[in-house]
């Protein structure tokens, strides 16, 4: 009997998809069993408290002269960080999006060229398009999209909010306008442009 040894319980180990691993079929078990090389395989120890370590493996059998199997070379990388940084991104992704479809107000989401890289359920109703895709060009956007300031001023496009904040940077708060869709539908808006800029100011 052995005394004053505390036992850790075995963790469960899984490949990168979650399939299970049996003990015959670990790589290393592999490689000194049947001469099965492995590389950059993905390995996930779970262990009942919660905690998973992930591991990119690359094991190697070793031969002798003789051609018979002697060792093995393991070498193992630690990508548990990575994959936390990942899981914590995609959910912050996911909160973005929700948040962001659940906004009463339209919003639109740029990037600095000018693509629209997102639009909520409220702005596709207002401009009547699916997805960033469908936006039209900026000659059909004009054709289809009048904007008035409160005088009955037409408002040239490189005037708008949005343009203003992707070209110039220009912060634009509570801008009313008037919106006429297609010569037919009217509406009344407030506008509102805020350019975001990165840790180097762009």
């Amino acid at each position: 009997n052995v005394t004053g040894v505390q036992t850790c319980a075995l963790p469960i180990l899984t490949h990168g998809d979650g399939t299970s691993i049996s003990p015959d079929k670990l790589p290393i078990a592999l490689a000194y069993n049947k001469g099965i090389t492995t590389k950059n395989e993905e390995i996930v120890f779970e262990y009942k408290d919660g905690r998973k370590i992930y591991l990119i493996l690359h094991i190697l059998p070793l031969r002798g002269n003789n051609g018979k199997i002697e060792g093995v070379v393991s070498i193992f990388k630690d990508i548990t960080k990575l994959k936390e940084n990942e899981a914590k991104l995609r959910a912050q992704a996911e909160e973005l999006n929700n948040i962001f479809s659940s906004f009463q107000d339209a919003l639109v989401l740029i990037d600095k060229k000018g693509k629209i890289l997102k639009i909520n359920n409220v702005a596709n109703k207002l401009f009547r398009i699916n997805s960033p895709t469908d936006m039209p060009r900026k000659d059909v956007f004009l054709k289809r999209f009048l904007f008035f300031d409160s005088k009955g001023k037409t408002i040239p496009l490189e005037e708008l909010p949005l343009y203003q904040a992707v070209r110039r940077g220009k912060t634009t708060r509570n801008m009313e306008v008037t919106l006429f869709i297609d010569k037919k539908i009217k509406k009344t808006l407030l506008l509102n442009a805020i350019p975001f800029k990165d840790e180097n100011g762009n």
